[in-house]
């Protein structure tokens, strides 16, 4: 199979954006729309425009792949909008009186669409034999995920409703 760099990114963020779409529509049953993509192009995380940031702290939630590609996806999404992810995934189940889940719902919950959009790119790319790692979920000041989006091959920025996210990946090596 002869592919050149520029068609393996372009499969990679079109798989990845079958399966945000895919994802988002089954498991909170809302559109997304893409608000930016670029393909090696420069992802300002400090400006939070593209991600939506409304507090402090981001999560980053990242998963590697290995196989036929070797890489990093990494979700990047503020807690308020993780906040309401897990609480529409949860049925509004609350948990104090200014919060609207648990720390620990939360990072569920962002780990399952993380995992579930990771999954349905894994299953768009079969062809490069991929595994997958358990998402790893961090709290993140905006400024630290320049260096992961300098580095990302793949940035994307989608808006769900009242919620902004992004995603990141890089592809390391080709086999």
């Amino acid at each position: 199979m002869n592919i050149t760099p520029m068609t393996i990114e372009i499969a990679v963020a079109d798989a990845i954006d079958q399966s945000v779409r895919n994802t988002f529509q089954t498991m909170l049953g809302t559109d997304v729309v893409n608000i930016s993509h670029a393909a090696n192009n420069v992802f300002a995380a400090t400006d939070c425009d593209a991600i939506g940031c409304d507090s402090e702290r981001i999560l980053s939630i990242e998963m590697s792949w290995t196989g036929g590609l070797i890489g990093l996806l990494t979700l990047v999404v503020d807690k308020h909008s993780a906040d309401l992810w897990a609480n529409a995934l949860l049925s509004g189940r609350e948990c104090g009186e200014r919060q609207l889940v648990c720390r620990e719902d939360r990072d569920d919950c962002v780990r399952e669409i993380t995992n579930l959009i990771v999954g349905g790119a894994k299953t768009r790319l079969e062809d490069f034999n991929l595994t997958m790692t358990l998402p790893i979920v961090r709290y993140v000041k905006p400024e630290s995920v320049d260096s992961i989006a300098t580095s990302a091959d793949i940035q994307i920025a989608y808006q769900a409703g009242s919620t902004e996210f992004a995603l990141l990946a890089s592809i390391c090596e080709r086999y």
